[in-house]
């Protein structure tokens, strides 16, 4: 006789999180830091021991930290922003008189015909006898 187990439950896959930053902007910081601490503790430090002259090693850390300040200009942002799809076109109107939905027709005074035309004024102008008339 076959014994059944329970089943595991079931775990949803997580898309792993991409780095935000980039590594030449950390690799750039880095070298940022490595000349500041050369040119703080290393001039120091030759100043002590006199094995190497104070102002060269003032001199390698400014290299280095202009070294990293130009790896972090050169290397842009971390994460490109990517642009939101365009808009979806919708399909032309059927050809033929469609009146808008909540609209109602207001025949010219003079013959009763529907307007051919409305400006952004609201003064309507009639198809059949060119009469202007004022539309509210």
């Amino acid at each position: 006789m076959a014994q059944g187990f329970p089943q595991p439950p079931s775990v949803p896959s997580v898309r792993p999180v991409r780095s935000r930053q980039n590594p030449a902007n950390v690799a750039g910081l880095g070298l940022i830091f490595a000349g500041f601490s050369t040119f703080m503790f290393g001039t120091l430090a030759a100043a002590v021991t006199g094995v190497v002259h104070p102002v060269l090693m003032a001199g390698l850390g400014f290299v280095l930290m202009i070294a990293g300040g130009g790896m972090m200009a050169m290397a842009g942002p971390g994460e490109q922003k990517t642009m939101p799809p365009p808009p979806m076109v919708q399909s032309p109107l059927p050809a033929g008189p469609q009146v808008p939905r909540g609209s109602i027709e207001i025949p010219c005074p003079n013959c009763g015909a529907p307007p051919a035309s409305v400006d952004r004024f609201g003064v309507a102008t009639c198809g059949y006898c060119q009469t202007r008339f004022l539309v509210h």
